[in-house]
Parts: C-alpha cells; structure tokens; sequence
C-alpha cells in the first residue's frame, strides 16, 4: 500500500539556480517532518534523528564544503516547498503530485504501518476500524478517515503512545518505527500493546527538477543509494533509540 506524504526536504540559499559548483562553499536548509526517530530538535537545541544522520551522511559525500541548517515543520507545509520549487530534495512517501517536478534519486524503502492498541481493548482489524476512536498524525489524516469515523488528530505525533494510554483513543496509527521509538523512549514494554499491521508506505529520496544539483545528479544518486539502505535505516533508528534509553 503506498500512501501518504510526509516529507523531508531540502531547502536552498543559491539565487541562481544550475549555477553553483558543488565544490563550492554552499548553505543548505533542510526541513523535516517532525517526529521521533525521524527528526527533531532536542532540549540542547540539537539536531537529533535517523533522518537528520542519514541527510547528513548523504551532503557531506556529495557536497562536502556545503554548512547544512533544519527547519521542522508540518507534512504539508513542506510538500508546499517542494511542489513551489524552493527544495532541493525531498525524502518522501511516494506522492503523485511530485512526478512533474522531482527525478528520484534514491531506491525505495518500505516502512510498515500499524495500529497499537492496549490489549484490554483490542483493535483487531482495519475493515472493523470505523468501531474505534483513531488518533493519528497529520500525516496519516486522510488514511485514517478512510478507515475510522472518529478520528483524533495530533499536530505532534510524539504523543500517541501518550493518547493511548490515556485512553482518549482506542488505538493509534503511524509508522511501526514512530510507535516502537516511543514506547522505547518512555521504558513501556511493547507486549502491553495489540499490534495491527495495514500494509506498508513507499519512501524515496527525490531531486527538484529546478535544483542545482541536477547537473551531478549521478553523483547523488550513486551516494543515495548507497547510503539510504533499508539496514542502514534500521540501524540508524537503533542507534537513536539505544542513544535515548
């Protein structure tokens, strides 16, 4: 199943655009979707995530003199970014709007969706969904709704885990590793939840069109694919959750 778009983009400070070489001191904007394990900014005013390591990883092979700046915001505040042209690149789930204006650089990942529930209050399968109270992140608005009626929307989706055990919702929907991060996080033991898998999302890293760095784009791709690996991402998310526990 491939749904949803939450995105991760990055945003450019070049005014001239195919102009500048990429070995040439260059500031990157990145904006993220925010959310535990993906990306956040800490207490420390650091920079903090899987994504945000993987980003990183991927500037510095490819631009290696390039200063990178984050910018967290919203699922469609981003996607705005990008389909305006102002993005250079976007870590996203597959989204039909981007054809016309992306060339993917990197190979797709697969991240499975679920629904937690508490065990004493099962949520036993997605065709029985519309009998429970659904939170969810913005993201995931729209899947949501084509399942449940009553659907609770959290602008944060940290606070699921928090939503579920405060019984303000039958069970929760998001990425399995945004649920597995939070309960991680707060020392809760994954058993107490019921656990329902509906199907998996499409991640890809995508290039703007418009971008600079279209005229080294063989370049990003060959270092994308060697850097955003499935194994790579589930390492990364390990070694986020072993840093936060």
């Amino acid at each position: 199943m491939v749904i949803g778009s939450i995105s991760i983009l990055l945003l450019y400070s070049v005014a001239t655009v195919g102009s500048k070489d990429v070995s040439e001191s260059t500031s990157l904007t990145v904006g993220l979707y925010q959310g535990a394990p993906w990306g956040w900014l800490d207490s420390n005013g650091k920079n903090q995530g899987v994504v945000v390591n993987l980003i990183d990883s991927l500037i510095k092979e490819t631009m290696p003199n390039s200063e990178i700046h984050y910018v967290f915001g919203s699922t469609e505040r981003i996607a705005h970014e990008v389909l305006s042209g102002r993005a250079d690149i976007v870590f996203t789930m597959k989204d039909d709007r981007l054809e016309n204006y992306t060339v993917a650089i990197s190979d797709v990942l697969k991240v499975p969706l679920e629904i937690w529930s508490l065990k004493d209050k099962r949520v036993i399968a997605p065709d029985r969904v519309d009998a429970y109270r659904i939170a969810t992140s913005v993201s995931f608005q729209t899947l949501v709704e084509s399942y449940a009626k009553q659907v609770l929307v959290l602008n944060n989706s940290n606070n699921l885990i928090r939503i579920l055990l405060a019984r303000r919702a039958e069970g929760v929907m998001s990425a399995s590793n945004t649920l597995e991060y939070q309960a991680y996080s707060m020392g809760i033991d994954r058993s107490m939840f019921y656990r329902t898998s509906i199907g998996q999302v499409s991640m890809s890293l995508w290039c703007n069109k418009k971008s600079f760095i279209m005229k080294d784009i063989d370049d990003w791709k060959r270092e994308a694919k060697r850097i955003f690996t499935i194994d790579k991402v589930n390492r990364a998310i390990q070694q986020v959750i072993d840093k936060d526990t």
